[in-house]
Formats: structure tokens, C-alpha cells, sequence
């Protein structure tokens, strides 16, 4: 039997119940990894698709119509909920051109508020990412406290410092730190890393949304010179 199930057989309950907390703790951590990294490989690639067709296509409303065929993503996403705040706005995009400037403002704001809207939506899972990443170390250090008090109840008890009797306590106590380490770990790097991620779509977005209500803009002013 390995020394590591050895330590756990002579852990007491309290020991045992912290150990499956850092392994739940753990699970989640990968659970989230791995399910998030899946998702975001599909978001990069729509991100792109998405980019590449507004750059491509000159006329706006074409450029709604593609984007709509393109895989979920949050440049995607942000298109469609545009294209949706334009339609119900539409009525006003054939009034005078000083309502059609205030028109711009409106969309501007509620362009805003659909960037805050994505970015709630790409941090889910954030928050436990943070806290496991923050609280698995301690709870790790906990178990190794209580580790500790027992060994040393232990050598009171039987009144000796050898090695076979500090060794196993010891070592049972290195364990919950060691777990706390490995629940933690992996959740500060894919904090970071989905942090990076969430930043570079929030910025493609803003990008974005600038560029689209200087295109509707322009588009408003040629439709009014035609009309002229």
C-alpha cells in the first residue's frame, strides 16, 4: 500500500472531510477548464469569422445578414442584439438628420450597455475560479494545522520524538497542503488565462461597435444625399 493511502486510513474524520473539500474544489477547477476552453475555441474562430466579413463587406445590413450564418460567439452575438436595437429604432432612421444624430447617441448608449451585457456573460465561472484559487490554499494549510496538533498529541502521548512516530503525522499533514496546492494552482492559471481572453473580446466588441455606428452613420448621410 502506497504511504499516501497509508496517511489517509489514519486520518481522522475532520482530515478526511477537508481532503473532500480540496477534491470537489479540484473537479470543479477542471470541470471549468476544460468546458470553458472548448467554448472559447469556438468563440475565437466566430470572433475572426465575424471580423473578417465586416472588413470584407461594405454594406451593413449585408453584413448583419452573414453574420447571423456565422457559429455563436460574442462578436456574433453582439451583431444580432444590434441588428435587433436598429429594428426597433427604424422608424426614426427616415426622420430629420439633426433626430437622426440623436438616433446615433441612443444606439451608441445602448451599445454600451450590450458590451457590459457579453462581458457578465463570458466571466461566468470567474468567481469560482477566484475564490477556489484564493480559499483551496488555506483550507489545504488548515488541515495541515490540525495535522500537526495531532502529531504532537501524539509524541505527548506516547512520550517520543522518534521517526516512526512524527513521520506519519507529518506526512498526513503535508498532504492537505499539497491538495490545497492542487486545487489552487490550476485555478489561478485559468483565471488568468480566460481573464486574457474575456479582455481581448471586450476590446473586439468595443472595436466593433465604434466602427459599426460610424458605417450606419456614413450610410444615413448617403440615403439622405440620394433622397436630396
Amino acid at each position: 500500500m502506497s504511504p499516501l493511502l497509508q496517511s489517509l486510513q489514519q486520518s481522522g474524520p475532520l482530515a478526511i472531510s477537508i481532503l473532500l473539500l480540496l477534491l470537489i474544489c479540484s473537479v470543479s477547477v477542471w470541470t471549468i477548464l476544460i468546458s470553458k476552453i472548448l467554448v472559447w475555441k469556438k468563440y475565437r474562430s466566430s470572433n475572426k469569422d465575424v471580423l473578417r466579413n465586416f472588413e470584407e463587406v461594405n454594406n451593413l445590413f449585408q453584413f448583419i445578414e452573414q453574420t447571423k450564418q456565422c457559429s455563436e460567439g460574442p462578436v456574433q452575438r453582439f451583431v444580432i442584439d444590434a441588428s435587433q436595437e436598429i429594428d426597433q429604432l427604424k422608424p426614426l432612421t427616415h426622420s430629420k438628420i439633426e433626430y437622426r444624430s440623436e438616433l446615433i447617441e441612443l444606439l451608441d448608449r445602448s451599445f454600451e450597455a450590450m458590451v457590459v451585457h457579453e462581458e457578465l456573460k463570458l466571466r461566468t465561472g470567474q468567481s469560482t475560479l477566484a475564490t477556489i484559487s484564493v480559499t483551496a490554499p488555506f483550507v489545504g494549510l488548515l488541515g495541515t494545522v490540525l495535522g500537526v496538533i495531532d502529531t504532537f498529541q501524539g509524541i505527548s502521548q506516547l512520550q517520543s520524538v522518534e521517526l516512526t512516530v512524527v513521520g506519519p503525522g507529518i506526512s498526513e499533514a503535508l498532504v492537505a497542503t499539497g491538495a490545497g496546492l492542487f486545487a489552487a494552482i490550476p485555478a489561478v492559471v485559468a483565471y488568468n488565462l480566460f481573464n486574457a481572453y474575456i479582455r481581448d473580446s471586450i476590446e473586439q466588441i468595443e472595436s466593433l461597435s465604434l466602427k459599426f455606428l460610424q458605417r450606419l452613420h456614413l450610410q444615413f448621410l448617403l440615403t439622405n444625399e440620394k433622397k436630396n
